[in-house]
């Protein structure tokens, strides 16, 4: 599976056509701005990540 894509199961959303087309409007966005979305939920990694103000270019 390519980076950044998403194969949802089914079972955890409640609309999959809407999140998928949620997932596409996200993916276009980061696309057109060249940015990145980080998403992280692992509290050690999460805080050695640089914050406001230090920031990634």
């Amino acid at each position: 599976m390519a980076a950044g894509a998403y194969a949802p199961s089914g079972d955890n959303e409640f609309d999959v056509r809407q999140s998928a087309a949620s997932r596409a409007a996200i993916e276009e966005y980061l696309k057109k701005t060249k940015t990145t979305l980080w998403i992280e939920h692992d509290f050690g990694a999460n805080a050695k990540l640089k914050k406001a103000p230090p920031y990634y270019e």
